[in-house]
């Protein structure tokens, strides 16, 4: 992802990397979430970023620590 933020200069192009991105995060069994809400946030789909967000603050206490360390890191 570090990459395709760095690199890849057409925007359009980089657009589609990061939604390629999303796709493989979102299908991996284990998911690297801020990764994943990195990815959600540059192509401004919030909707799935709060879902993902809700989800995490759902589960135990770690999740509810790393939905919070997202939000603040995206800030």
């Amino acid at each position: 992802m570090q990459v395709a933020r760095t690199l890849v200069g057409n925007r359009g192009f980089r657009r589609q990397v990061f939604s390629v991105l999303v796709k493989l995060y979102e299908s991996a069994g284990s998911c690297n979430y801020v990764e994943l809400a990195v990815c959600l946030h540059y192509l401004q789909e919030y909707e799935k970023l709060a879902n993902l967000l809700e989800s995490l603050l759902e589960r135990d206490a770690a999740g509810s620590l790393l939905a919070f360390q997202i939000a603040f890191d995206l800030t």
